[in-house]
């Protein structure tokens, strides 16, 4: 083959070109390539591991709120502070079941699915528990809210500790996922800067005016008829 410097003027210029045109269009291409590629990990990213944080910290932050609730049904005297109390804990625990359903559809990785499996077979019996302190708690009996402290201080209270364990544990999880696939998209994007830098190099060797051919058509200043015999034997 030919080689580009040895060419006459016209096809080289031809030749150039479409060199040029062609490493630009594999630039572009590898540009939109990258630019899918990094919103797909984006996105898969911020639903599995960003959005996942969030529903578990409010999962987290619901769950300790019925239990405070349930602590205050316990302790207070007043019907209508217990009555609120009621209403708040119920509406806190249809929170957290709405969460944690929430949560189980981003386990898509096995160790965050072994800990969802954890927590909720921790869960099992949790509420059944909690819905016989409650009703011990809120009973006319006399000796019902101490019956209540008992269940809730030496069953509830341990199991309670557990699950909310199992949450951090979760989230812990969650959060050095997403560090590691935020470290694997700046990594892909060092390596598509890499190849279009290099593309970018050969744009640069294979344009047809380069700095020494820029100098050749410099000289035409000095004897167009002299330099124009240069270019022609190009």
């Amino acid at each position: 083959m030919q080689k580009l410097k040895d060419m006459k003027i016209k096809k080289r210029l031809n030749t150039g070109f479409k060199m040029v045109t062609g490493i630009a269009t594999i630039a572009a291409v590898l540009g939109i390539i990258a630019m899918l590629v990094a919103s797909g990990r984006y996105e898969y990213a911020m639903t599995n591991y960003g959005f996942s944080q969030g529903d578990i910290g409010k999962a987290m932050v619901t769950f300790s709120e019925t239990r405070s609730a349930l602590r205050a049904v316990v302790g207070y005297d007043e019907e209508d502070m217990i009555e609120a109390q009621v209403s708040l804990h119920d509406q806190k625990k249809e929170a957290f079941e709405t969460y944690l359903k929430d949560i189980e559809s981003t386990m898509v990785f096995p160790q965050a699915k072994e800990a969802y499996n954890t927590l909720v077979t921790d869960l099992d019996g949790y509420w059944d528990i909690d819905a016989e302190v409650l009703e011990l708690a809120t009973s006319s009996s006399d000796d019902g809210y101490l019956k209540a402290q008992e269940i809730d201080t030496g069953e509830l209270s341990p199991q309670y500790d557990k699950i909310y364990q199992d949450l951090a544990t979760l989230m812990d999880l969650n959060v050095q996922k997403g560090d590691a696939s935020k470290a694997s998209l700046h990594n892909m994007e060092l390596i598509f800067m890499i190849v279009i830098s290099g593309d970018r190099g050969l744009y640069c060797d294979f344009h047809p005016y380069r700095k020494h051919d820029s100098c050749r058509y410099r000289k035409a200043s000095d004897s167009f008829g002299r330099t124009s015999e240069i270019i022609c034997r190009r």
